[in-house]
């Protein structure tokens, strides 16, 4: 997973001398999982100093590997005989849009982990 941050509102730079990290004014830069971490930048994020990027914080911080394990996953707990409501509240809904998005699948505003779901692996039994 990858976040990608910007400078605040009232930031114009920040510096973090032991990552080596500099973000300019509406730069966006991203960091792994180890510099986010750090507690200057979980400072920085909760001082409002930096911003994690909207668009880029939901659907971009999974990788293609990320989301294939995940997709196992639901597939063996459908294989044990769970429902989808049970499998739902295991997943946030972060992790069942960018699935959706890898496997071509329209998300609109008001869908919910277990719609997702079920497009999900309602269209695979199709196939």
């Amino acid at each position: 997973m990858t976040y990608t941050v910007t400078t605040g509102k009232n930031a114009s730079v920040f510096h973090d001398q032991n990552t080596g990290i500099t973000v300019a004014s509406n730069q966006e830069v991203t960091l792994t999982p180890a510099q986010y971490r750090t507690a200057k930048i979980q400072q920085a994020l909760a001082g409002g100093h930096l911003v994690l990027v909207p668009e880029k914080a939901g659907l971009d911080k999974f990788t293609q590997e990320d989301l294939d394990k995940l997709k196992k996953k639901i597939e063996k707990q459908l294989d044990k005989g769970l429902t989808m409501e049970k499998i739902a509240s295991s997943l946030n809904i972060d992790q069942v849009k960018a699935l959706a998005v890898a496997n071509d699948i329209e998300i609109e505003d008001s869908d919910t982990i277990e719609d997702l779901l079920k497009a999900l692996f309602d269209e695979e039994e199709g196939s």
